[in-house]
Order: structure tokens, then C-alpha cells, then sequence
């Protein structure tokens, strides 16, 4: 039964992007009896070490046993099996197994409907849970749906339950980000994790989760001052609390590479680059997101330090992976496209880098509109590619629309976020120039 136990926690612990202990819904002593019981019954076969080198296939067996019996045994006890629903769907979150946890979400909120007033809490958490995994398989609109949701029934709930709203209004700030309103996303990532950092103490997993949050929109808005300092200090908390190694701790270290990265750091992220690959792939294997964007991330440290053959296996292999994973028209295949065309240009491939750059540019139209920070960057793409090839003209065009879009989502006052695209309209004015005086 101890040993059963452990697992159950290392298996929440050690995968889930979001924590939560059962002693928090459970209150009476014949409730933690039946779910001990039940999760001791179904986990007493695996070995604990199950959980140091994240067996996929095994640990999916375990949960899908689980999901069955859970079924079959727990439906006499409603709001135990919307608990182990939930750590079921949130460790296919962390395996990456996001349409096999949103059909056990799904089936929580039918729970909760069913059993009017007694699942409040379980179906908040769903939401929370729903629209994360929504986000991590690029369905914005779902996402966004579902914590505009999830805020408005937590806000209406009982005051124990508040901290809810404001989680999902940090994880909401980051779908608008994505989607180019950046003051909006930056304004409610702000107020969540003030809101949190009111409620709850520092080593709170949802204030670490909202502070991490925000400062990857600062970091991607250029304030990389606070957005350090907040990674810095989510750094501490969580390898004081769970060690260097923990998910956690790693996505937050992750996070702390991007600032450099965004900052220019090159030399800098490199080494801490390679190390999170490393260890991802020790700990979920070579076919997995982490792992792969962790090492698409090093491609960008090694590309910009002129590394540029060296660079190129990991831009591929990136790309190539987001692609497979959720189709060449989602945000992460358009995102990790774009970097391998940037290599391509950079590898001397002009031509090559311009088709991509097109073809990326018709995809983000469509899919996120003109006035987005990734279409924008896209047009900065392709007017680099066209300067290559000396066409300074459309150079200019395109590096006009990418400053005009950059404005319309940053304004006119974010010098950090602007100075790459204004550094290729120099270039491109430059080139004009020295074309004008050579006639």
C-alpha cells in the first residue's frame, strides 16, 4: 500500500504541468480511504522506478487500466472518480497524450453536470486542466473558450475556489499572446500573478506557475530585466522544493535560456541548452516536445554564433516533428518552420529561405492574421531573403508591413521588440543606396 502510494504521487509529481494533491478535495476519512485503496489496488504491480526513467508505453497502460476500472468500480462514488479522472488526464497531459486527457476531462464536466452542486470543484479543475491541453495541442480557440469559462464559474464560486479564476487568467494571457494582443495578455498575466501572489505564499506551485507565465511575456516583450529576475526566483523556489531535475524546475530553467536567448546571450544559453536537452531526453526519450524544442532552441544558440552547419540537423528535426505532431498549419509547425527558413537563409540558401518564408506567410495570414508578432516576423524573413538576393525593393516592402504590424501589437515604445526589424530596414536602405550609387 506505501509503495503503491508513492508511485501515485511521483506519478502527479514527476508529470503533470500542473500539481494538485488530493488532500486537497478530499474531506472526510471514508473518502481518502475508498481513493487510497482504489489507487493502491491499480498501481501495487508497478515497479517504483517507473517514475525515475518515464516509461511512456508502461505508464499509458497503467493509466488506461486505470480509466477502466475507475469506470466500473468508482461509479458509486461520483466525486472519487472525478478525482482520479483528473490524475489520470493530467498525467496524459504531461505524456503528451492531449485528445486521450480531454475525452477524461470532458467526461468530469459530464460528472459535475450530473451531480448538480457537488462537483463544483473537480469541474473547475477540469476547465483549468481542459484548457491547458487545448493550448498545448494548438486549438486557441478552444483554449480561450474554455478558461473564459472556467474564470467567469470560479469567480461566481465559493471564495476557496478564487485562486482558480486567477490561475486561469494567467494561462489565458498566454492564448492572447499567442494570438498577437500583447498589452492584453501582458495586463492579465500581471493581475493574475499579483492576485496570487496576495493569496498564496512563494513556494506556491499555481504563483510559481502564474510568475513564469508572466515572464515569458515580458521576456518575449523585451523587459528581460523583470523577466529574469522572476525566472531567477522560480528557479529557487522549485529546486529548493522539488530539485534541479523536477519538470518544473526544468521548464523554468528552459524559460531562463529563451531570455538569453531573446537577450542575445548566445554563448550564454548554449551550455544550459545542452544540458535540458539531455536531460529531457534521459527522462521522456528523443520523441517528445520537450526534448525536441529544447534542441530546435540550442539550433537557434549555435545558428547565431555562426555555427550554421552544426545548427541545421537540429532546425530540421524540429520542424519536421511539429509538423508530424499537429499539422503543417499549427502554430508550433508555422513557429519552428520559420526558424529552419532563418537557417536556410543564413546557410547561404536565398532562394530556398524565400519559398518557405512565402508559403509560411499565406499559412500565418490565414491562421493568425497580419497583425501578429509571428506574421511580422515572417515578413522580416522574407525581407532578408529578398536583400540576399539583391531584390531591395520588395525588400523594403516587406520589412515596411513586418515594423507596421510589429507596431500595431507593441506600439511604438517597445525599442527591444522593434530593433531587430528596424536593423533589416537599415540594411535594406543601405543596400538602396549603395545600388543608386553604383548606376
Amino acid at each position: 500500500m506505501a509503495a503503491a502510494a508513492a508511485v501515485a504521487v511521483a506519478l502527479v509529481a514527476g508529470l503533470a504541468a500542473t500539481t494538485w494533491s488530493l488532500r486537497e478535495a478530499r474531506q472526510e476519512a471514508a473518502r481518502a480511504r475508498v481513493t487510497s485503496e482504489f489507487l493502491a489496488s491499480v498501481l501495487d504491480s508497478v515497479d517504483p522506478a517507473v517514475s525515475q526513467d518515464m516509461d511512456k508505453t508502461l505508464m499509458l497502460r497503467v493509466l488506461d487500466d486505470a480509466s477502466q476500472r475507475a469506470v466500473r468500480e468508482l461509479a458509486a462514488y461520483p466525486d472519487i472518480l472525478a478525482d482520479v479522472e483528473l490524475i489520470i488526464a493530467v498525467n496524459q497531459v504531461g505524456l503528451e497524450e492531449y485528445d486521450r486527457a480531454i475525452a477524461h476531462l470532458q467526461s468530469i464536466r459530464s460528472l459535475a453536470a450530473a451531480h448538480p452542486g457537488r462537483l463544483q470543484f473537480q469541474d473547475l479543475r477540469a476547465m483549468q486542466v481542459l484548457g491547458q491541453a487545448y493550448l498545448l495541442s494548438d486549438r486557441l480557440k478552444q483554449a480561450d473558450a474554455t478558461f473564459v469559462e472556467g474564470i467567469a464559474r470560479a469567480q461566481r464560486g465559493p471564495a476557496a475556489h478564487r485562486w482558480l479564476a486567477l490561475d486561469m487568467q494567467s494561462r489565458r494571457a498566454w492564448v492572447l499572446f499567442v494570438q498577437g494582443q500583447a498589452d492584453a495578455a501582458t495586463r492579465l498575466a500581471r493581475e493574475a500573478f499579483d492576485g496570487l501572489s496576495r493569496q498564496r505564499p512563494a513556494d506556491d506551485p499555481q504563483r510559481l506557475d502564474a510568475a513564469k507565465r508572466y515572464a515569458e511575456i515580458l521576456s518575449t516583450s523585451g523587459d528581460y530585466a523583470r523577466a529574469m529576475a522572476l525566472l531567477d526566483e522560480v528557479i529557487r523556489q522549485r529546486t529548493r522544493v522539488h530539485g534541479r531535475e523536477h519538470p518544473q524546475t526544468l521548464a523554468a530553467r528552459r524559460d531562463l535560456a529563451v531570455a538569453r536567448l531573446q537577450q542575445r546571450d548566445f554563448a550564454g544559453a548554449e551550455p544550459e541548452l545542452r544540458q535540458l536537452a539531455a536531460i529531457y531526453e534521459r527522462l521522456y526519450g528523443a520523441d517528445n516536445g520537450f526534448t525536441v524544442s529544447t534542441l530546435g532552441m540550442l539550433g537557434s544558440a549555435l545558428r547565431e554564433q555562426g555555427k550554421v552547419r552544426e545548427a541545421g540537423p537540429y532546425y530540421r528535426a524540429t520542424m519536421e516533428w511539429n509538423a508530424a505532431r499537429y499539422g503543417t498549419d499549427s502554430f508550433s509547425a508555422v513557429i519552428t518552420r520559420h526558424n529552419h527558413a532563418n537557417w536556410l537563409l543564413a546557410d547561404g540558401q536565398a532562394e530556398a529561405s524565400e519559398r518557405e518564408q512565402r508559403a509560411l506567410l499565406e499559412i500565418a495570414g490565414r491562421t493568425l492574421g497580419r497583425d501578429n508578432h509571428v506574421t511580422a516576423e515572417i515578413l522580416r524573413g522574407l525581407a532578408e531573403a529578398e536583400l540576399a538576393q539583391g531584390r531591395t525593393q520588395a525588400a523594403r516592402v516587406h520589412a515596411n508591413e513586418s515594423l507596421r504590424a510589429m507596431r500595431k501589437v507593441y506600439g511604438d515604445q517597445n525599442q527591444a521588440v522593434l530593433r531587430d526589424v528596424r536593423d533589416t530596414l537599415a540594411k535594406v536602405e543601405a543596400a538602396a543606396q549603395e545600388q543608386a550609387g553604383a548606376r
